[in-house]
């Protein structure tokens, strides 16, 4: 379908589908408590006559199933819905009902595309060819979501050939999309080091183990696992972001803990970090006769996307665009989970308004475009209208 053809279809749901992504703006909610936002999607699909629904899937996620008009291939296409605990700065007449609770990541964005894309998609089933999973999940910021979803099957009955996932992209402005091939997002590792010290009188520190002095010693011993320990080609970051110890001006404290991540593109990488950080940790801490435990919480994989549904995606979006490119970040997305079951393509959608800041993800002022909506539900439909056409040797 061409893409001006389909622009007059979403024209009929476009007032609509803004309503309803401000309305999800302002009432957000966090990670595995999406029952307003779920209860939102599927009030507006019982209108759709024909629809395979599933609902609940761990706790708020929606499956649903479109069958097209002519046999062809499943085409997976998914929105995760959930917000983050950061408190709204944007003043907007439909800003956070929900005090320290915000779509700052473009959330409601991406519910909202995924909705429209199936409210035409299934007024333009009997042009569709195979079947489009649209896929509603829960709990994408640090909780996982993806994995319980891919975990629940939705991928199977029928069985996925491909996946397609957006991420609103405030770099890009409105009108643009954007994919490249390979890792476009980390993998990631978390760490917590407790470092065992002895305490004693500030004025008085060679009676104890300073545990602070051991802290300062590796933070900084750590910037040399990105710079010495592996290549200096490999994609790798080490921080710590938040050191704890100590409540008075004379007094050492006898504990530190620090927190902190790593992100990498290559799992042996990751390894090799992990491996690093915890040799450091434990000879600088025995250095100065003090001890540590580490802790690691594992994270979602790297996204990788395939190349040749990549390259139909790229294909797609030459109707809207041409020479947009998609710089790989070291952010994290659980959309991994689903690229290890089938292949795809995580893209980047532009939200960045003609004449507004563009503030970036997970900012306080940071607000999904309305004007890239139509976007979004055209590169969707786009992709599941015609990806019975690729050539035979993709995905």
């Amino acid at each position: 379908m061409q893409l001006q053809d389909l622009f007059k279809v979403i024209e009929q749901y476009e007032a609509e589908l803004i309503t309803f992504r401000r309305k999800l703006h302002s009432e957000p909610e966090l990670a595995y408590k999406e029952f307003n936002t779920a209860a939102a999607v599927l009030a507006r699909m019982q209108s759709i006559p024909g629809l395979e629904v599933e609902s609940g899937i761990a706790g708020t996620g929606i499956r649903v199933v479109l069958q097209g008009g002519k046999p062809g291939p499943v085409v997976a296409l998914r929105a995760d819905m959930d917000a983050l605990p950061i408190i709204e700065e944007t003043g907007l007449e439909y800003q956070s009902k929900h005090a320290g609770v915000m779509h700052a990541c473009g959330h409601d964005g991406h519910t909202t595309c995924l909705l429209g894309a199936l409210l035409v998609l299934a007024e333009l089933r009997e042009a569709l060819h195979g079947t489009v999973i649209c896929i509603f999940q829960p709990a994408e910021e640090l909780e996982f979501g993806a994995l319980r979803m891919v975990e629940a099957g939705v991928l199977k009955s029928p069985a996925a050939d491909v996946i397609y996932g957006l991420h609103a992209w405030p770099e890009l402005p409105v009108g643009s999309v954007a994919a490249a091939p390979g890792p476009v997002f980390a993998g990631f590792r978390d760490f917590d080091i407790t470092i065992i010290g002895s305490g004693a009188h500030a004025a008085m520190p060679e009676k104890g183990v300073d545990s602070i002095v051991v802290a300062s010693q590796l933070i900084l011993a750590l910037q040399s696992v990105v710079s010495r320990s592996v290549a200096p080609a490999s994609q790798l970051v080490v921080t710590v972001g938040s050191i704890a110890g100590g409540k008075g001006r004379n007094v050492i404290p006898g504990r530190v803990s620090l927190s902190g991540t790593t992100r990498f593109y290559d799992e042996s990488v990751g390894l090799k970090a992990m491996q690093m950080i915890e040799q450091l940790a434990h000879n600088i801490a025995a250095g100065f006769g003090a001890s540590v435990t580490i802790g690691w919480i594992e994270g979602a994989p790297p996204v990788i996307n395939n190349t040749q549904a990549t390259d139909f995606f790229i294909a797609q979006a030459g109707s809207l665009q041409e020479g947009v490119e998609f710089a790989p970040v070291m952010a994290s997305e659980d959309f991994s989970y689903y690229l290890e079951s089938v292949p795809g393509t995580f893209w980047g959608l532009g939200v960045r308004g003609e004449n507004s800041t563009a503030y970036p993800l997970h900012h306080p002022k940071f607000n999904f475009a309305d004007t890239a909506i139509r976007y979004g539900v055209a590169m969707h439909c786009l992709l599941a209208l015609n990806y019975h056409s690729r050539d035979s040797a993709s995905c």
